[in-house]
């Protein structure tokens, strides 16, 4: 079943987000605040940027919750990563015996963005499977680090980063609000905007003033007939 509602506060997802991802995001997020022109409220150099873009993202995609995707889908996490993607930066695969697997991650050792200690990956079918969950810190880690290696892997162009990640040009099964490019497209849209405004705003921080966060993540995915409810979730006590 699809999350309706938080599953973890603000500051736990700036916890789980800076532990491991701040740094394979850094890159990422320097790049977007150029490209955009973006100024941040504490941080002129365009860092926080890419923890914003990664919030962004994980209010879109579940809402701060560590799930499995709903329906027919594989996809896992905070960001809805793909199982059939880790093998890129899992760092089990740096001494593989399996020459293709240490090819795969050249570029994640290389620009550091390896992910440790991940479950292994099975074949459903059609469909790659995790063996185990995934772990808070590893299930924003993934999202980062899959954000990263398709940053390098397109040439470090951010539109092209944010294409990939967000499946344009995907042929597959897609659910209905996902048909089209242009679907996939305004996402980006809404993801960059609610980034902007956290970055700017200065709100990329253990604990910012609640409202100026939600109607921020409310241009990611919108929730205005719910926000009293959410409030004392994403901020107890404010």
């Amino acid at each position: 079943m699809a999350a309706t509602m938080p599953g973890k506060s603000w500051e736990y997802m700036m916890f789980v987000t800076k532990v491991e991802s701040s740094g394979i995001i850094n890159p990422v997020g320097l790049a977007l605040a150029k490209w955009k022109g973006w100024r941040g409220a504490n941080d002129d150099s365009g860092r926080d940027a890419g923890l914003a873009l990664l919030l962004s993202i994980f209010w879109e995609e579940s809402l701060f919750n560590n799930i499995p995707q709903t329906g027919a889908g594989s996809a896992v996490g905070f960001g809805q990563v793909e199982p059939a993607e880790m093998y890129k930066f899992d760092a089990a695969n740096v001494n593989s015996p399996d020459p293709s697997l240490r090819e795969a991650v050249k570029s994640a050792e290389t620009h550091n963005y390896l992910v440790y200690h991940l479950p292994k990956r099975t074949k459903v079918g059609s469909q790659t499977r995790l063996a185990a969950p995934l772990g808070d810190i590893t299930a924003a880690t993934v999202s980062a680090a899959t954000l990263r290696h398709v940053y390098e892997s397109k040439s470090r162009n951010i539109q092209t980063a944010l294409d990939a990640y967000a499946g344009v040009g995907f042929k597959g099964q897609t659910p209905k609000h996902l048909a089209t490019d242009k679907d996939r497209r305004a996402i980006i849209e809404d993801w960059l905007a609610c980034a902007k405004d956290l970055f700017e705003k200065g709100l990329v921080v253990d604990k910012p003033a609640a409202d100026p966060v939600l109607d921020a993540l409310n241009k990611s995915r919108p929730f205005s007939d719910i926000r009293a409810a959410v409030k004392p979730i994403l901020f107890p006590g404010q």
